[in-house]
């Protein structure tokens, strides 16, 4: 009788512990860190300011919130059942806290290009302590479902002739169905698709301040030099010196589908990678192959292919950072001596 009661106890406190931390993970999904504009205050009352000043930071009220909160509580619930050790526990907490100093970061930067509304003396500096705190336990709460998983082997069964098929030759089919899927698109848009970004790039590579919007909009630092960092600089120096050497060998429009050629086989090996990874981490078959179907057909991924932009890189570097964050976590003790990966991991 006695012990019942313990578990019961045990479960309530896991119940209400499951509550609390719901409650801040989901802060960050309706709490904007930006300071709200054009609000009026009809009182002069600090405290009223600031009360009106975060509830005009809340997204408006909808549905999903709802819907939201009851499955970040089954998640959180059912991860916190599970002890993990002191010592993954304490590796938990930094990395987590690394993560979130991190973000914290980034949404300050986009909110106004500046840190100083994370630690301005008003509502927010509260604003950043509680995005904060739910940032940190979405971060560690990950972590510990990742460490308290335990990977188990199916059985060994015979596997459908076709599944067995793809599992042999995994990466030739996936490179034969991605190039299959993605040439019509890059044949009809030849030679590549363009934004006000792309020609700002190549204007600022080739030096052509009358086609360089960015020079315009921003304080250089020397006006005599319009090269810039609003967009990456690496990407503007790779891009417009492929686009050279096209130009070189045949024309501008050669050197744009050359960078694009480029970058097509550069995502190609990135996602057969990812096909590679989940295989080997023992993801079922059917899940990689409806994986490759969506990075075939869907049309997102297409068209950030053929388009001559930052962007389409930056997001096959996050791609491959999740990888290899996601293999450290998985094999910490082996990989944190290994000092050829951490080098990789921080480039």
């Amino acid at each position: 009788m006695i012990k019942k009661n313990e578990d019961r106890n045990i479960k309530i406190n896991i119940v209400l512990i499951s509550i609390i931390i719901t409650i801040f993970i989901t802060i960050p999904f309706i709490l904007n860190l930006a300071p709200p504009q054009g609000v009026y205050f009809d009182n002069k009352n600090p405290l009223y300011h600031s009360i009106l000043c975060i509830f005009e930071s809340l997204q408006e009220f909808d549905l999903k919130w709802s819907l939201y909160f009851f499955f970040i509580f089954y998640f959180i619930y059912n991860t916190y059942k599970e002890k993990i050790e002191t010592k993954k526990n304490i590796n938990g907490v930094i990395l987590s806290s690394i993560l979130t100093y991190i973000t914290m970061m980034g949404k300050a930067l986009k909110s106004n290009n500046t840190l100083t509304i994370l630690y301005t003396p008003n509502y927010q500096l509260f604003k950043t302590i509680i995005l904060s705190i739910g940032y940190f336990l979405i971060y560690y709460s990950l972590y510990r479902k990742v460490i308290s998983t335990k990977i188990i082997l199916p059985k060994k069964k015979e596997k459908n002739k076709i599944i067995t098929f793809f599992d042999e030759h995994q990466t030739l089919i996936s490179v034969i169905a991605i190039i299959i899927a993605w040439l019509p698109i890059i044949i009809i848009y030849y030679p590549g698709v363009a934004s006000g970004d792309t020609l700002d790039s190549l204007a600022q590579f080739f030096n052509k301040r009358e086609y360089c919007w960015s020079a315009k909009a921003i304080i250089l630092k020397n006006n005599d030099v319009i090269l810039n960092k609003h967009h990456s600089v690496l990407f503007t120096l790779l891009f417009g010196l492929i686009v050279k050497i096209g130009n070189n060998m045949m024309s501008y429009s050669f050197g744009m589908f050359l960078f694009i050629i480029i970058q097509t086989i550069i995502l190609i090996i990135s996602f057969t990678f990812l096909l590679y990874y989940m295989k080997k981490i023992n993801i079922p078959t059917w899940i990689r192959i409806l994986s490759l179907l969506y990075i075939c057909f869907c049309p997102l991924i297409s068209d950030y292919t053929i388009a001559a932009i930052k962007d389409t890189l930056g997001a096959i570097l996050i791609l491959i950072y999740n990888i290899f964050l996601l293999q450290i976590i998985r094999n910490y003790k082996s990989i944190i001596k290994n000092k050829i990966y951490i080098i990789v991991f921080m480039i």
